[in-house]
């Protein structure tokens, strides 16, 4: 669950945004797969999930400026 809260200036000049990413801290994977030559439904443990960059809580913040 993203996070954002911005300000801007009245003509709209400037802008500044402070963001979080993965607020609830939740582990989102981009695929799980069996990794086993012999996958099968007798043997399901052999799972590896693939990690994206918004798996992971992170923050920042954006300014632009307009000319």
């Amino acid at each position: 669950m993203p996070a954002d809260i911005g300000l801007q200036d009245r003509v709209h000049r400037y802008t500044l945004t402070l963001f979080v990413r993965d607020l609830c801290n939740q582990n989102n994977y981009s695929s799980i797969v069996h990794t086993g030559l012999m996958a099968s439904a007798t043997n399901p443990n052999d799972l590896t999930a693939f990690v994206n960059k918004d798996a992971n809580r992170y923050g920042g913040a954006t300014f632009g400026a307009k000319f």
